[in-house]
């Protein structure tokens, strides 16, 4: 598996054969599966989501306390409830979030590119937390507004703070070190293109949470570059 692939890309595969599709109405559930995002707060979490779940960019930041959204999608034949936990980064939620971690398939660490100090509290605080709350669960590392590297006034902003944007190296070297995969996302959906998929594990016990045959998960172009005062 690349461990460099795009958030904001989408399998060439026909539908069917590893492209995920969000499908109406309720059919019969065949999965269940609980992706859980976490990171500090205005990095874009939610607005990677909400982007994902209703085809709509939030136009303003309202920081997030808790908030699902539960497409339901074909994939490989299967049709999956796909459960997005959206989490609060801001320290006052520390002690509720972990709340959201129970029965979790997979965790999305994002991080932002014009705030490096998100990338080092990737290593200082959310991967600890992870790996003590949800031990053995596969993680990808996100990283949004990579648009923002080449926005003037974001790298005038930066200067002045005597910084640069996350570079990719500075991401992957995060992601290698905590056994990640690496994606990032930008406000017009541009990002390596390799496929955009990833390999997770199938949970075994509960109701949805099946086999340990692996399980390739794309995402479509995403909107996620929201600006914010911190």
């Amino acid at each position: 598996m690349n461990a460099y692939q795009s958030a904001s890309t989408l399998s060439d595969a026909p539908p069917g054969q590893g492209q995920l599709q969000q499908l109406p109405g309720r059919p019969v559930i065949d999965l269940k599966k609980k992706l859980v995002v976490v990171g500090d707060g205005g990095c874009g979490k939610t607005c990677l989501l909400i982007v994902y779940s209703q085809n709509k960019f939030p136009e303003e930041y309202v920081p997030t306390v808790f908030e699902n959204y539960v497409p339901i999608i074909q994939f490989e034949g299967k049709t999956i409830e796909l459960a997005l936990w959206d989490t609060a980064g801001q320290e006052e939620y520390d002690r509720l979030r972990p709340l959201s971690y129970p029965e979790s398939d997979v965790i999305l660490i994002c991080f932002a590119v014009d705030f490096p100090t998100s990338l080092a509290n990737v290593q200082d605080k959310w991967f600890p937390e992870i790996n003590h709350f949800c031990e053995g669960v596969p993680i990808l590392l996100v990283g949004t507004k990579t648009d923002l590297r080449k926005d003037k006034n974001s790298l005038a902003m930066l200067q002045a703070q005597g910084t640069k944007p996350v570079t990719a190296q500075q991401g992957q070297q995060v992601a290698d070190e905590i056994g990640a995969s690496r994606h990032h996302a930008s406000i017009d959906g541009i990002g390596a293109r390799s496929g955009g998929k990833d390999r997770i594990r199938h949970r075994e016990g509960s109701p949805g949470h099946n086999s340990a045959a692996p399980c390739r998960i794309s995402f479509p172009p995403v909107r996620c570059s929201l600006r914010t005062h911190r």
